[in-house]
């Protein structure tokens, strides 16, 4: 995430601040040496609170010692520069930025600060908004529908309509979509669209597949077949208390192992032992045809 100076427009963090500006000064080619001996002129938000300005001008005077600091708003700096000399000097601004949108009236060629209006409205919330609209509409691509991505397609490809129900009536219009429609290519990778696998290759990939599946129930079969042995063990040792005449500790492995009566011990050892020699015998028949597969697949 990109850090940045500013909040709508506000400087708050006058470390980034610093950085800017000597990445500023550095390409205006000023060639001064432990300042910068030259007066600005810097613009700055409508109405930017006294705080803001009061470290501005500390980091510009203490930190570059510039010798002269003029504040000025961008917006008012145009209007006086366009306007015809013949027109009355009174007009309404709107000056959108970023992150917000001032709306400045002009009376009698002075700013009417009292009624100047600020909305929370600017470039990135359209970049974000069109950002959720291509998501949305492009599901199986939200990777490469980036907001610097959409940005550029703000900057590069789109306007501001005059009158936007005329410009939606144009659009409707088949023939005049043809003409006008932008069709933009994602990045893709050319290596990845022209591999193709010819058939010994995707049989050679299939065979592996099907190994490593092979391996990875061999490897349970082969957990499952411990537990199962451990389990049986316990219970031989339980008989063996039985055939032992070990009555008092038989009863109490009993009790632990949730049984009953000594049938019922001999009719669990019966089931086990027959699943953990049919266990062993699953096992030792998947080696052999995992042998063979591997044997068979080795070129000659």
């Amino acid at each position: 995430m990109l850090r940045s100076p500013f909040d709508r427009n506000v400087p708050v963090n006058l470390e980034l601040q610093e950085l800017l500006l000597d990445y500023s000064f550095q390409h205006l080619g000023v060639s001064s040496q432990g300042c910068v001996d030259h007066p600005i002129v810097l613009t700055e938000a409508v109405c930017n609170p006294l705080y803001s300005r009061q470290m501005m001008s500390e980091l510009l005077f203490e930190c570059y010692g510039i010798p002269k600091v003029a504040y000025g708003i961008d917006s008012l700096f145009s209007f006086y520069h366009n306007k015809p000399k013949n027109l009355i000097s009174s007009g309404l601004i709107i000056s959108s930025g970023y992150q917000c949108t001032h709306i400045l009236p002009i009376l009698e060629g002075r700013l009417d600060a009292k009624n100047c209006k600020r909305i929370n409205l600017g470039g990135s919330q359209a970049a974000g908004y069109l950002q959720r609209l291509l998501q949305l509409k492009y599901p199986g691509h939200l990777a490469a529908i980036t907001l610097s991505r959409m940005e550029e397609i703000l900057h590069e490809h789109s306007y501001v309509a005059e009158d936007y129900v005329e410009e939606l009536q144009k659009w409707r219009c088949p023939d005049y979509y043809e003409n006008n429609v932008h069709k933009m290519q994602l990045p893709f990778s050319n290596k990845l669209l022209g591999s193709t696998l010819s058939s010994e290759e995707k049989q050679e990939r299939r065979q592996q597949q099907l190994r490593r599946l092979q391996e990875l129930n061999a490897r349970r079969r082969e957990e499952k077949l411990q537990l199962d042995q451990e389990r049986l063990d316990r219970l031989l040792y339980v008989q063996e208390l039985l055939e032992d005449g070990q009555m008092d500790q038989f009863h109490k492995a009993l009790v632990e192992l949730n049984m009953d009566s000594p049938e019922e011990l001999q009719s669990y050892i019966q089931k086990l032992s027959l699943a953990v020699e049919q266990a062993k015998q699953k096992i030792l028949q998947a080696e052999v045809t995992l042998e063979v597969d591997v044997v068979d697949s080795k070129p000659e």
